[in-house]
């Protein structure tokens, strides 16, 4: 599992999910920048479990920039269609605000 700092804009309000056992999940797609093949940006799904889940679920909204430290996973999601996916999710730790000016 790799841990990293990323910054990124948030491009969906954070979604409140509430699971098992008193677990908040909070679900957000980000945007990070994207130097490499030629694109400006890289569409991601990433998610905060509890204490930090709250925090962003109350401190964010849709085009803030945030700095966070998370973990990357690479899944292979089944949908739809029977090709599946490759999907890059990040499971948020910590965030702190990113101020542009």
């Amino acid at each position: 599992m790799n841990s990293c700092f990323l910054t990124a804009q948030i491009i969906s309000k954070p979604y409140y999910y509430f699971l098992t056992h008193n677990t908040v999940l909070t679900y957000l797609f980000l945007r990070l920048p994207n130097p490499k093949k030629g694109k400006s940006f890289y569409y991601v799904h990433s998610f905060s479990i509890n204490y930090s889940s709250n925090n962003i679920y109350l401190w964010y909204n849709k085009a803030d920039y945030i700095i966070i430290y998370s973990n990357i996973l690479y899944k292979n999601i089944q949908q739809c269609s029977k090709i599946p996916q490759k999907n890059i999710i990040i499971n948020i730790i910590k965030s702190f605000p990113a101020i542009l000016d």
